[in-house]
């Protein structure tokens, strides 16, 4: 679940960048060795852990860019968790965002001895972005496998999703023009036949060049459950 609320979002500040055709001047920090970090906290703002993301190598094709991902979690002992991979694409001028990075440290842990078969439709941060904007839903479905035999399916939903306003956000990392994106959040484990459900609000607020500088995770009743800073980052 800690996942949900550290999921990687981008977004630019000014129009004249937000049409941008090159990856230095979108919303993810595409340069090779760029590190940021993402410390999570419960309701009463209490430490829960932390992810570090590092860009491990950038390729081009054309003008289509994919970044890769390594991902490292911690918890609130600062022990390591787990760690994953995926990708980012600039095309076109948008972020497709890989759906595969919703996959929780939880589950990793789970059926790391396992075989996951994951399929779905990125996330897209479009090029560009204006208060009271619809974005595209995103999607994800895993298919887990114990030998030929299916032990679970995991399927993760990202709708409604808006920008409500830009505002100034101030994290550990700094202060950044950002623009305030609400979404719903449907998630759904099923486990030998036993179903899981989680249903979430998420406000995250994006940042060009640094991806979702905070996010907020709220209950179905509208109560904040827990939410994410940017604490360090490094380009």
């Amino acid at each position: 679940m800690k996942k949900i609320f550290l999921f990687l979002g981008i977004v630019l500040s000014s129009l004249n960048i937000l049409h941008a055709q090159n990856p230095a001047d979108s919303f993810y920090p595409f340069k090779e060795g760029s590190t940021w970090e993402l410390s999570s906290f419960n309701a009463k703002g209490n430490p829960t852990g932390r992810n570090v993301y590092t860009i491990t190598k950038v390729i081009s094709s054309g003008k289509t860019y994919t970044a890769s991902v390594h991902s490292t979690s911690f918890n609130e002992k600062d022990k390591e968790l787990s760690n994953s991979d995926y990708d980012v694409v600039f095309s076109n001028g948008d972020i497709h965002i890989d759906m595969k990075s919703m996959i929780t440290n939880e589950q990793q842990q789970q059926f790391k001895d396992m075989t996951m078969n994951i399929e779905g439709n990125d996330l897209i941060i479009p090029k560009s972005l204006t208060v009271g904007q619809v974005l595209a839903n995103g999607d994800m479905k895993a298919n887990v496998y114990s030998g030929s035999t299916l032990f679970s399916t995991i399927s993760y939903v990202s709708s409604e999703r808006k920008v409500l306003a830009k505002e100034s956000v101030t994290t550990p990392a700094g202060t950044f023009d950002a623009y305030k994106v609400t979404s719903k959040i449907n998630s759904v484990t099923t486990t030998m036949g036993i179903p899981i459900k989680f249903e979430f609000t998420v406000i995250e607020w994006y940042a060009y060049g640094n991806g979702a500088v905070r996010s907020e995770v709220y209950n179905k009743s509208g109560k904040l459950v827990s939410y994410s800073v940017l604490s360090k980052i490094t380009n």
